[in-house]
C-alpha cells in the first residue's frame, strides 16, 4: 500500500468517526409538533414510551373514563357478555340535561355487549351508571373499584368518582395513566371488537319498540372522513368544558401497536391532528435493538452438599451462561439503562449437576412490562464429592476432637505420599526398560562377533587349500 492510499483510507476513517452520530441522528425522525398540553405515545407491545409531553400532569379525563368502565365490566363479567343489565330510575334520571345518552328508560334491559357498544360508541352516560349498578349495586362503589384496578395497572395518579367522566373536581387522570389503562383494555378481544365497530344497532327492548342506531364518535375509523386512517383500530373521545377535548386511540401496522393519548386540547380537530402526527412519528421510530448480549453475561452458583444431616459445605462451583442474544423490534429511543435485569437463579445447587441443564432465567423488564425471558444453563458438571463414610453422623473433619486443620494436613500428606509413590514407580519402570535394552544390545553384539569369527576361519582354510595345490 503506497502512502497516498494509506492517507486516503485514514481520512475516510476519521470522517466516518466524526459523522457517525450525525448519521444515526438522521435515521431517527424529528419529534412531532403537537398542540395538546399533555400527551403520550406508547408502544403497546412493550410499554416503552416513545413520546411524551407532561405525561404525568393531572388533568380531567371527560368521557375517556369509559375505557376504564368498559375494562372493569369485561373483567367482572367473566366472558358472559349476554347477561342482562337492568336500568334503574337513578341510573337514568341522575344524568344532567345535555349529557350524551341513548334515551334509555328505567325498567329496560340491555345485554352487556349492547351496553358496551352504547357507552363506547355513543358515549351514553346513563348506560355507564347501569353497568356500575349491575356489578357493584352503586355507581360510587363501582367507581372505587375502577380506581383500585387502575392503580394495579400502573395508573397511580388517577382517581375516579363516577363511571362516565362528567366533571367532578376529584375525578382526574394523566396521559400516562390512560395509556396504561388502554394497554390493559386492548388485551381483551371483546373490547377490541367494540372500539373497532363503526356502527351498531340495538334491537327493540321492553319499553322501546324501535331499534336504536349507534355510531362511533371516533372519526379516525370512519372511511371517507378527513381524519380516517386505515391503521387505526379504535379508541374513545371525550369532552367537557373543564377537560377540553380528550382522545385515546389504538393503532396497529405491520405488527407494531401504538397507543396515543392527548389531553386538554382546544378542539376535536386538533386532537385528531395531534394523534395522526404522533402515529406518523411512532411508526417510523422502530428498529431491531439488541436488549441482551449473551456474551456479556456470566454468573456462578455454588454446589452444596451435606451428609447425614450435617452442615452443608461448598464442594464445587458451576458457571451459568445464556445461549442466545435477544433482538426485538423496539423504539430507537430506548436506552440500555431503561431495561432492568431480574436474574432468577437458585441460591445453590445439589449434585449431580449436568452440563447444559437449565437452572434459571433472566427477566428483561421495562418499567413494569416484561420484554423477554432469557433461560440460563450450566456450563460444566458437578458430581457428588462427599461419599458415605462411617463417621457417626459427622462430615469428614467434623468428628469430635479432630479439627478441620488437621484434616487438611492429613489430606495433604496422603496426596504427597501418593505423588511420591507414583514418581518412584515411573522412575523404576524407566530403569528396568533401559536395563532390558542394554541386555538385548549385548546379546546382539555377541552374536555378531561369533558370526564374524566363524567367517574368518573359513577364509583362512580356503586360502591354505589354494596354496597347497
Amino acid at each position: 500500500m503506497n502512502i497516498k492510499t494509506f492517507l486516503a483510507l485514514a481520512i475516510c476513517l476519521f470522517l466516518s468517526v466524526l459523522t457517525f452520530d450525525k448519521i444515526y441522528a438522521a435515521s431517527v425522525p424529528a419529534p412531532p409538533q403537537i398542540s395538546a398540553p399533555a400527551a403520550v405515545l406508547m408502544d403497546a407491545n412493550s410499554g416503552v414510551i416513545i413520546y411524551s409531553r407532561n405525561m404525568n400532569a393531572v388533568n380531567y379525563p371527560a368521557s375517556i373514563t369509559k375505557i376504564m368502565t368498559a375494562l372493569l365490566a369485561i373483567e367482572m363479567a367473566e366472558d358472559d357478555l349476554d347477561q342482562r343489565i337492568l336500568f334503574s330510575h337513578h341510573a337514568v334520571s341522575s344524568i344532567p340535561l345535555g349529557a350524551a345518552h341513548i334515551a334509555m328508560n328505567d325498567g329496560e334491559t340491555l345485554s352487556l355487549r349492547e351496553a358496551l357498544m352504547a357507552l363506547m360508541l355513543e358515549s351514553a352516560n346513563e348506560v355507564c351508571n347501569a353497568v356500575g349498578e349491575h356489578f357493584s349495586v352503586t355507581t360510587e362503589e363501582f367507581s372505587r373499584k375502577m380506581t383500585e384496578r387502575a392503580i394495579e395497572l400502573g395508573a397511580v395518579n388517577t382517581n375516579f368518582t363516577n363511571t362516565h367522566g362528567l366533571h367532578h373536581a376529584n375525578h382526574y387522570t394523566t396521559a400516562l395513566d390512560m395509556a396504561h389503562i388502554m394497554r390493559a383494555a386492548i388485551q381483551h378481544p371483546e373490547f377490541l371488537e367494540v372500539i373497532s365497530t363503526s356502527a351498531f344497532q340495538i334491537p327493540p327492548t321492553e319499553r322501546q319498540p324501535l331499534p336504536r342506531d349507534l355510531n362511533n364518535t371516533h372519526r379516525m375509523i370512519r372511511p371517507g372522513h378527513q381524519f380516517y386512517r386505515e391503521y387505526v383500530v379504535g379508541g374513545k373521545t371525550g369532552f367537557t368544558n373543564e377537560a377540553g377535548n380528550t382522545l385515546v386511540t389504538f393503532a396497529e401496522r405491520d405488527g407494531i401497536e401504538l397507543i396515543a393519548v392527548v389531553l386538554q386540547n382546544d378542539g376535536a380537530q386538533r386532537s385528531y391532528e395531534d394523534t395522526a402526527a404522533l402515529f406518523t412519528f411512532g411508526f417510523n421510530m422502530f428498529g431491531q435493538i439488541m436488549i441482551f448480549d449473551a456474551a456479556n453475561f456470566s454468573e456462578q452458583i455454588s454446589v452444596m452438599e451435606s451428609r447425614d444431616g450435617g452442615a452443608a459445605i461448598e464442594t464445587a462451583v458451576v458457571d451459568i451462561y445464556a445461549r442466545e442474544n435477544v433482538l426485538m423490534s423496539l423504539p430507537l429511543n430506548l436506552r440500555d439503562q431503561d431495561i432492568r435485569r431480574e436474574v432468577d437463579i437458585p441460591a445453590y445447587l445439589t449434585p449431580p449437576v449436568r452440563r447444559g441443564e437449565q437452572v434459571g432465567s433472566i427477566r428483561l423488564m421495562y418499567l413494569n412490562s416484561l420484554l423477554a425471558t432469557v433461560p440460563l444453563f450450566t456450563a460444566n458438571y458437578a458430581e457428588t464429592a462427599i461419599r458415605a463414610m462411617p463417621t457417626n453422623g459427622y462430615l469428614p473433619g467434623e468428628e469430635p476432637g479432630v479439627p478441620i486443620g488437621m484434616q487438611t494436613i492429613l489430606m495433604a500428606a496422603l496426596v504427597g505420599v501418593f505423588a511420591m509413590a507414583s514418581f518412584y514407580v515411573l522412575i523404576e519402570r524407566g530403569r528396568r526398560r533401559r536395563k532390558r535394552e542394554l541386555k538385548i544390545k549385548f546379546r546382539r553384539e555377541r552374536v555378531r562377533k561369533k558370526r564374524s569369527d566363524h567367517y574368518g576361519m573359513l577364509r583362512d582354510r580356503n586360502f591354505r587349500y589354494r596354496d597347497d595345490r
